[in-house]
């Protein structure tokens, strides 16, 4: 085909050297199909060498020259060649037929029947390049009433007969031995991804570190592939960035980023995309781009890169790097659901651990199940010493009592109000004010109690210091009345002695008094 990327197949020398040995009849090639096939099929390790088998079948029953198996692609409904009769050269560009091509293609897939094209170049022109024929004869390739393919087998344009029932045995063959290896491909491909996702799980469950976990599969991914190159990019959502996470070899630096709007990454286009896809590099090697996608968001992107696959592997090779793909979208979902809850655990426990009052968990049993640093550290035990122990080991005779009596009981579902109770403990060494909470599951069963005590020592002493002080201000205030009372009285008093002191100052200035009264005055 004219311009047009090709492939080297092997089937073509095989296949003319065969067609050197043509069968007698029609029915010879019926009964040829059915007799050896299941012994070659049992023996063969390739399956060119079946196809081989049945391209030289088919190509002699139609009396024709050459042939092309196409398979069709189930996620874009071209149609791919992947093998041929008496070709040095099979196209590697799909085959996506015109409106009258699949016209002409429907035809022969309604009936079930071979369909001859005399006139390929005309009604066929494409097809007739390929199979360098004057006509062709299309045989319908089906399975459960889906097409899967068809066989499309060169033939003279003056040939106008056709061995159908020969025809329609072998294109069943065709369907039967490319179901047969395609589950043998699928079960070998199973078992190489359980080696691949069992190493990774491995390393995960050592180390639970995904960076770890994603080198280790990244290198399985290389061997699985023969990639050159294998990267793990995951969705930052925050900064709506692609990170590398993983690469082997490291040709891309892990912590890479790319933006997710970024239209010529490939790993930025390929998270948008449903499934697999599969983009030609150079005429050799390829890459595969596989989205990750979890339950409910995008994950990130799978990049295998200078992969190099058999003809008519491409299918199964799409088919085992979703699959690889979901697996890994699900490990790398669980791993991160994981580190949101010891994330969430550690938040927990710090923010458990800073609370300055005294926590203490206990079941139903009342042994202790978690305390809080604050506890632990006024009765002087470790948490771990404190755990399965009874409670009543570290609280005093009076709040045990009263634990035993008041502590929150399941009643008809009902979720009761906290009890509290203030004691002076002389175990736990202070005044506390004792809050009891029923602990509930899921269903609303009780399963144990909450108590928090609050150290009330300190406030009890700020109290008393406050007291204290109130007395003293209210003496002080009684002597400020007194004192003020005293002046009161003594500005009263003041005021007429004023007057007197003033009239005896005269009399005993002036002398206006008998001499006998100047002692008494002076006196006075």
């Amino acid at each position: 085909m004219p311009n047009a990327t090709t492939r080297k197949t092997g089937l073509g020398d095989a296949t003319r050297r065969a067609a050197d040995r043509p069968i007698s009849t029609a029915s010879d090639a019926g009964l040829a199909v059915s007799q050896p096939l299941m012994r070659l099929v049992a023996q063969a390790t390739s399956l060119t060498d079946v196809l081989s088998h049945l391209h030289r079948r088919a190509v002699t029953s139609a009396r024709g020259t050459t042939a092309l198996l196409f398979e069709r692609n189930t996620r874009s409904g071209a149609l791919h060649a992947t093998s041929g009769f008496a070709l040095d050269e099979i196209p590697a560009d799909p085959w996506i037929p015109s409106r009258s091509e699949e016209e002409i293609l429907a035809g022969a897939f309604a009936r079930n029947t071979p369909k001859l094209v005399a006139q390929v170049r005309r009604q066929l022109p494409e097809l007739a390049e390929r199979l360098l024929a004057d006509g062709v004869l299309l045989v319908p390739l089906q399975q459960n009433g889906e097409p899967v393919g068809v066989l499309a087998i060169g033939v003279d344009s003056s040939i106008t007969s056709i061995p159908s029932e020969s025809l329609s045995d072998i294109a069943d063959a065709f369907v039967t031995v490319l179901e047969l290896f395609r589950l043998r491909e699928n079960q070998a491909l199973q078992r190489d991804l359980r080696v691949v996702l069992e190493d990774f799980a491995a390393v995960i469950g050592a180390r639970l570190n995904l960076s770890d976990g994603l080198d280790a599969f990244c290198q399985g991914a290389n061997r699985l592939f023969g990639a050159d190159r294998t990267a793990v990019w995951i969705h930052d959502r925050r900064t709506h960035h692609l990170v590398c996470a993983a690469s082997d070899p490291e040709s891309t630096a892990t912590g890479a980023r790319v933006a997710v709007v970024d239209t010529t990454a490939p790993a930025a286009l390929a998270m948008r995309r449903p499934h697999a896809e599969i983009h030609p590099t150079t005429d050799t090697a390829m890459t595969i781009t596989v989205p990750l996608r979890g339950c409910r968001r995008a994950l990130g992107t799978l990049v295998l890169e200078g992969v190099r696959l058999e003809p008519g592997r491409e299918f199964a090779a799409l088919d085992g790097a979703d699959e690889l793909g979901r697996q890994l979208a699900a490990a790398i979902e669980n791993i991160q659901l994981l580190d949101d809850v010891v994330r969430s655990r550690h938040e927990l426990e710090n923010t458990f651990d800073s609370i300055a009052h005294l926590v203490a968990v206990w079941d139903r049993g009342g042994r202790i199940v978690h305390v809080n640093q604050a506890f632990a550290r006024r009765v002087g035990l470790t948490r771990d010493e404190l755990l399965d122990r009874p409670l009543d080991q570290f609280v005093g005779p009076e709040l045990r009592a009263w634990l035993a009596d008041q502590t929150p009981v399941s009643v008809a579902g009902h979720i009761e109000s906290p009890v509290s109770f203030e004691v002076m403990d002389p175990i736990l060494n202070g005044l506390f004010l004792i809050t009891v909470t029923a602990l509930r599951n899921h269903s609303g069963d009780q399963v144990g109690s909450v108590l928090v005590a609050r150290d009330l020592t300190a406030q009890a002493k700020l109290l008393a210091e406050g007291e204290e002080l109130r007395r003293r201000l209210l003496q002080s205030e009684k002597l400020a009345a007194v004192g003020q009372f005293v002046a009161g009285i003594a500005h009263e008093l003041n005021n007429p002695l004023q007057g007197v002191l003033g009239h005896h100052e005269l009399l005993r200035v002036s002398g206006v008094f008998p001499q006998n009264l100047r002692r008494a005055v002076q006196t006075i």
